[in-house]
C-alpha cells in the first residue's frame, strides 16, 4: 500500500510539472507576440483579435504603413484597402501633415499619382477615414504644405478643374476654391446652358495642351456645387494662381514608401 501511494504521488507531481511548463510556454508566448505588436506588426500580429488600439498617431500609421488596416473603424473601407492591397501591384506611399489644424498630423496616402488616394486621422485610439478617391483615372489629389488637398478633374471635352479642399474642425472635407480651364470651342458649344459661367473674352485666352482655352476661377460651396458667377481670369492670373499652387503641392520625392 506504501508503495502504490508513493508511485501515485510520483505520478501527480509529473502532471502538475507538466501543466506548469505548459503555462509557462503559454504565457511566454503571449508576451512575444505583444512586444511584436509593439514594434513592428507582422502578418502573424495582424488579427483583429489582437489589435485593437493605438497608443499614439504615430503607432497607428506605423501600422497601417506595414500594411496593417485593422485599426480603420470603417468595414467598407478596410475592406476597399485589403482588396486593393491583395489585387493590385501599386507602389503605396504616404506622408503625414496637420490638415485640420489641431496640431496632431493625419496620414495621407497616395498608390499613384492619378489612381486611389486617401485621408486618414487618429480618433482614441483607432484610425478614422475622412476621404478616400474611387479608382478612376480623370480625378485624382494631391496634398498641399499648407494642409490642404487640391483635386483634379480632367474632363475630355472642357478642360481641367482644380478644386482646393480642406479639412474643417469635425473632420469634413469641404470645397473652398475651384479654378477652371474650358476649352474655346467647347465654350462656344456650351455656354448658353452654364448660367455659372460669364461671357468670355476671346483676347484673354491661355493655352493648355496645345489647346486654347478661357480660364476661370469659381465660387464653390462647401459641398462643390457652384455658388455664384465665375470670374475670368487673365493670361498672367492664371499663370500666377497655377504657380502658387503648384509650389504648395508636396512633391513625389518627399513621400514616404509602405513597408
Amino acid at each position: 500500500m506504501k508503495q502504490l501511494a508513493l508511485i501515485l504521488l510520483a505520478a501527480m507531481l509529473c502532471l502538475l510539472c507538466a501543466c506548469g511548463e505548459g503555462a509557462l510556454e503559454v504565457t511566454g508566448a503571449a508576451v512575444t507576440t505583444l512586444r511584436i505588436m509593439t514594434e513592428t506588426p507582422t502578418t502573424e500580429t495582424r488579427s483583429k483579435e489582437f489589435i485593437k488600439l493605438a497608443s499614439s498617431p504615430e503607432e497607428a500609421f506605423q501600422w497601417i504603413a506595414s500594411w496593417d488596416f485593422s485599426l480603420i473603424e470603417d468595414d467598407e473601407y478596410r475592406d476597399h484597402m485589403e482588396y486593393i492591397y491583395s489585387n493590385y501591384n501599386l507602389e503605396w506611399e504616404y506622408i503625414l501633415l496637420d490638415c485640420n489644424s489641431d496640431g496632431v498630423d493625419e496620414m495621407y496616402i497616395k498608390l499613384s499619382d492619378n489612381f486611389d488616394s486617401a485621408l486618414l486621422c487618429y480618433v482614441d485610439g483607432k484610425v478614422e477615414c475622412i476621404y478616400h478617391d474611387e479608382i478612376e483615372g480623370t480625378c485624382f489629389t494631391r496634398p498641399m504644405r499648407d494642409g490642404r488637398l487640391m483635386q483634379t478633374y480632367e474632363l475630355w471635352g472642357p478642360g481641367p478643374s482644380y478644386t482646393i479642399m480642406e479639412v474643417d474642425s469635425n473632420n469634413d472635407l469641404v470645397c473652398v476654391d475651384r479654378y477652371s480651364l474650358v476649352a474655346v470651342y467647347y465654350y462656344e458649344a456650351m455656354k448658353d446652358e452654364w448660367d455659372h459661367i460669364p461671357e468670355a473674352s476671346p483676347n484673354m485666352t491661355v493655352i493648355y495642351k496645345e489647346t486654347e482655352c478661357y480660364a476661370f476661377q469659381v465660387p464653390v460651396h462647401k459641398n462643390g456645387e457652384s455658388s455664384g458667377t465665375a470670374v475670368q481670369l487673365s493670361k498672367k492670373e492664371w499663370q500666377q494662381a497655377r504657380d502658387k499652387i503648384n509650389d504648395l503641392l508636396i512633391k513625389d520625392d518627399e513621400f514616404i514608401k509602405f513597408g
